[in-house]
């Protein structure tokens, strides 16, 4: 993925998180004056919602580009991916034993390969 491309998603992803601040906050404002009773209620609820959906639609756009630039991967490698440095601090009992709990369910959620069941 070239530069111009990255800085393009990067722009999108936070201009979905300014506008989900944004709306949040002024329908919070909007609650906290209420000067017109049920009115300001109902705006400041819509205010509140769409924040909320931008949001969403933030969270959704950010892990669909991020499963379109990692493909499916286990944890194991998306962790390798975000933490690259050598981790000797961590116990290798560990690492094993969440690779064998990942492989366990992925074996009984149906997304392990054909070949590796038994």
């Amino acid at each position: 993925m070239n530069w111009q491309s990255r800085l393009e998603k990067t722009v999108i992803a936070l201009n979905l998180i300014g506008l989900a601040l944004g709306f949040g906050t002024l329908g919070i404002l909007i609650l906290v004056k209420g000067e017109h009773g049920g009115q300001s209620w109902i705006s400041g609820v819509l205010g509140i919602f769409v924040g909320s959906l931008f949001l969403l639609f933030a969270f959704y756009f950010c892990k669909h580009n991020l499963e379109r630039r990692l493909g499916k991967v286990s944890l194991r490698e998306a962790m390798d991916y975000f933490l690259p440095y050598d981790r000797p601090e961590v116990p290798g009992l560990m690492q094993t034993e969440s690779a064998d709990l990942t492989a366990a369910s992925r074996q009984q959620s149906g997304l392990s390969s054909a070949s590796t069941r038994k």
